[in-house]
């Protein structure tokens, strides 16, 4: 017998009398009525003649049935809300600790901002006692020249005239440095809480761990980063082209769903520079991936969709980032400057090479270029020769000194131009004395090299200079 007829049998025994007949057990149940009866009560009166009866057992059996199955629907709807219930927990003390965060954050700018606005009224301030002092000075010089003025007769005047304008003149440049506003087309105003461009990146997983991804901010600062995928989701951000950046920053991660209804959010603060590590900064975003993959997220089955952004957290570092570009600008310009000054030393040669060998052949080609003649009246020539192999080739070169006069030691260089970056070009710079010999030969002096990123339409473009050593 089951638990529940035991429970059913033991509540029988103990059943109550007849509520009628005292004499007699209540082993029926009127349906009707809905009260205990017995067989007297079915053959002496006829109040229950025609009702529905049941024994006492089967009616308390079934009714107690349903009652328990609404006492566990009742539990089941407590351990619910439970649930709910930590949930609900869960997420208010994680918008607590954000929210004291953000108030922490917003302190710090107020701060921050104050200290800003107290140093540069204290900075102006502390010029403006020399600008009132030049002040008074040229004012008391300027009554002493208009009281000499006016006690000089004409002809007295026309003598020291060229002494007065002198001192006037002088009295004219500035004895002291007037501070000066800053110039608005210099000036970059920073938000209180700058804003985080986002930008969408497509996955192709295939089995790989390491997902190498390239991002450029706001402020034209390229940030280059690997997403590693194991059990847990790990960022690298390489930091070598960051030196001299500081300051407080976030990375921000989106990744929405399949259908783009909803997406997971990441966020993680970093610091420039950071004194653990040199040149790597590695956080971990996610402790635990198996929540991603049941939702259906980082799978290798379809390419996934992300969104990423990096920013400063703070005005600080906001200007930290113009800075940090300004001056990255300033020294590109510089070198730029001291190209340009030795580049006008050399004379200069151009030879665009058209028929180069197609890509994917196995055949040589060799060309030369017309002559250049340099500030001596001496001409060059430059020779080119490619033996392609694949999509890369052995570039080999001979600059020739077709003038026999003129001998002596050359700088030179020669230079193959990238098809979209100046920075990739190949060049290769060397000293040699023409004298006995009219050429120099390189025959392998860029020695590997990828066709496909140089030729543009089956072109490939030379540039070559020389000038005498003095």
């Amino acid at each position: 017998m089951d638990s529940g007829s035991a429970d059913v049998g033991s509540r029988r025994n103990g059943g109550r009398s007849c509520p009628a007949h005292a004499t007699k057990r209540g082993d029926l149940y009127c349906l009707t009525c809905e009260v205990v009866v017995c067989s007297e009560c079915l053959i002496g009166s006829r109040g229950h003649a025609r009702h529905s009866i049941d024994t006492v057992r089967d009616t308390y059996a079934g009714r107690f049935q349903e009652t328990r199955l609404k006492v566990e629907m009742l539990n089941s709807h407590i351990r619910t809300l439970r649930r709910n219930a930590e949930k609900f927990f869960t997420v208010l003390e994680t918008i607590r600790h954000e929210e004291t965060s953000i108030l922490e954050r917003l302190d710090r700018l107020v701060a921050d901002a104050k200290a800003e606005v107290v140093g540069s009224s204290k900075k102006y301030a502390e010029q403006l006692e020399p600008l009132l002092l030049t002040t008074r000075l040229k004012s008391h010089n300027r009554d002493r020249i208009v009281s000499k003025i006016a006690s000089l007769s004409e002809g007295e005047f026309l003598m020291q005239q060229t002494d007065i304008d002198k001192q006037c003149d002088g009295l004219m440049g500035s004895m002291y440095s007037i501070p000066e506003l800053l110039d608005e087309s210099d000036s970059v105003t920073c938000s209180l809480l700058p804003t985080i461009e986002m930008h969408s990146y497509e996955l192709k997983l295939e089995g790989q761990s390491i997902i190498p991804l390239s991002y450029v901010d706001r402020y034209s600062i390229k940030w280059y980063l690997q997403l590693e995928r194991t059990n847990k989701l790990t960022l690298h951000l390489d930091t070598k082209e960051l030196d001299g950046l500081r300051g407080c920053f976030l990375f921000l991660l989106d990744i929405p769903d399949k259908l783009a209804l909803k997406k997971i959010k990441l966020s993680v603060p970093f610091t420039l520079p950071d004194v653990s590590a040199s040149d790597q900064i590695t956080k971990v975003l996610v402790t635990d991936l198996s929540q991603f993959q049941k939702k259906g997220l980082l799978t290798e089955d379809d390419p996934m969709r992300i969104s990423l952004g990096i920013g400063p957290q703070d005005p600080i570092s906001e200007r930290n980032c113009y800075d940090f570009v300004l001056l990255k600008y300033r020294k590109k310009v510089r070198s730029l400057r001291g190209e340009l000054v030795e580049w006008k030393t050399y004379n200069i040669g151009h030879f665009v090479m058209d028929k180069c060998p197609p890509l994917g052949s196995k055949q040589a080609k060799t060309l030369q270029s017309s002559a250049m003649v340099d500030e001596n009246g001496v001409r060059w020539q430059l020779k080119i020769s490619i033996n392609g192999k694949g999509n890369k080739g052995f570039v080999g070169a001979t600059l020739f000194k077709c003038t026999p006069k003129y001998e002596g030691w050359y700088d030179f260089f020669i230079e193959l131009l990238h098809l979209r970056s100046e920075q990739q070009n190949r060049i290769f710079r060397g000293c040699y004395q023409f004298d006995t010999r009219p050429a120099i030969v390189l025959p392998q002096f860029m020695a590997v090299v990828f066709l496909d990123q140089f030729q543009d339409k089956g072109t490939l473009r030379f540039r070559f200079g020389v000038k005498r050593e003095k």
